[in-house]
């Protein structure tokens, strides 16, 4: 398991739900397109992974419209704090994993990992992928995102916010370039260009697509075959 993880560490259950308690009109348009996106493509009888699900936020927003939803996160205290704000879903669960571990096999009809879960999911990505689509039933499908460049301002914007709050360190502003933003207690947070996401799409040898949403997020999604 990773024990370096930040959000393990330091920014876990009540702390992390305050950095989703934005008071950027924008961030928010953002987190809910991104499930809105997802939802589209529910059916309502499938079983869904949602890897790096933290206390269940976007768990508690889709339990409604599949049949069952597994959420996994390294953090137990995201786990305790999630099971207690998902008790009235019966078909939602909350399991501590880290997801590099994870060892699924042709369970879920479809895997999510978004608003930038590839990012705070520390570890070799080619892995994580190869994981996920192992976890696939076939036609299943895995739904990844991450920061689209023309939302640089309002992602800024963000974390600026979350430092004042004191939930993250101070802005190494002179390091928050090109996708990546970095705090001078250690917290480090990248994107995945379009092209970076195509390329890993292409490695894993499955079908994929990609798609760009509201002006703030490019999706990867991979169907396995």
């Amino acid at each position: 398991m990773n024990t370096n993880n930040y959000y393990d560490k330091k920014l876990s259950s009540l702390l992390l739900a305050e950095v989703y308690s934005t008071e950027i009109p924008r961030i928010n348009q953002y987190l809910q397109a991104e499930i809105e996106f997802v939802r589209k493509h529910i059916r309502g009888d499938e079983t869904i992974l949602e890897l790096g699900a933290g206390y269940g936020r976007v768990i508690l927003e889709l339990a409604r419209s599949c049949k069952k939803i597994v959420g996994i996160d390294i953090s137990p205290n995201n786990i305790e704090y999630g099971k207690e704000l998902l008790k009235d879903y019966k078909n939602a669960e909350l399991v501590v994993m880290d997801a590099y571990t994870m060892q699924y096999k042709n369970e879920f009809d479809m895997t999510i990992c978004i608003q930038n879960g590839l990012s705070a999911i520390k570890g070799d990505t080619r892995d994580l992928l190869k994981k996920t689509i192992d976890g696939l039933k076939n036609g299943g499908l895995a739904f990844f995102s991450s920061y689209h460049p023309d939302f640089w301002e309002y992602r800024l914007l963000w974390f600026y916010e979350q430092a004042k709050k004191g939930l993250i360190g101070e802005l190494d502003i002179e390091n928050c370039r090109d996708g990546v933003i970095t705090c001078k207690d250690g917290f480090y947070s990248r994107s995945f260009s379009k092209d970076e996401l195509s390329e890993l799409g292409q490695q894993c040898g499955m079908n994929y697509w990609i798609e760009e949403i509201d002006e703030s997020s490019i999706f990867l999604i991979i169907q396995k075959l």
